[in-house]
């Protein structure tokens, strides 16, 4: 009678509990999704990431070399126009 008791009470325990975590909106076990990644999911994950990021590397190296060629030709410009002035002056 006793264990029978005592279980009873365990349950009902362990069902107050579940109750007060699936009604109170703010518990905090609430607020997580609890999921389960597998080490294979994982390193897939890491490598699905590792390659993004390449990729996006890729993409701005692309882009800082496309500004620097661009610098490099403004560079150019004015040096011609410079060495045509420095023409100029030597004519003069």
């Amino acid at each position: 009678m006793k264990k029978t008791i005592k279980t009873i009470a365990t349950a009902l325990t362990v069902n107050a509990k579940a109750d007060s975590v699936t009604s109170n909106p703010t518990t905090e076990n609430n607020d997580k999704v609890q999921t389960t990644v597998t080490p294979e999911q994982q390193l897939k994950n890491n490598v699905d990431t590792t390659k993004a990021n390449l990729d996006q590397s890729k993409a701005n190296t692309a882009d800082a070399q496309a500004v620097v060629d661009n610098l490099q030709k403004q560079a150019d410009q004015t040096q011609s126009v410079a060495n045509s002035a420095q023409t100029a002056l030597n004519k003069a």
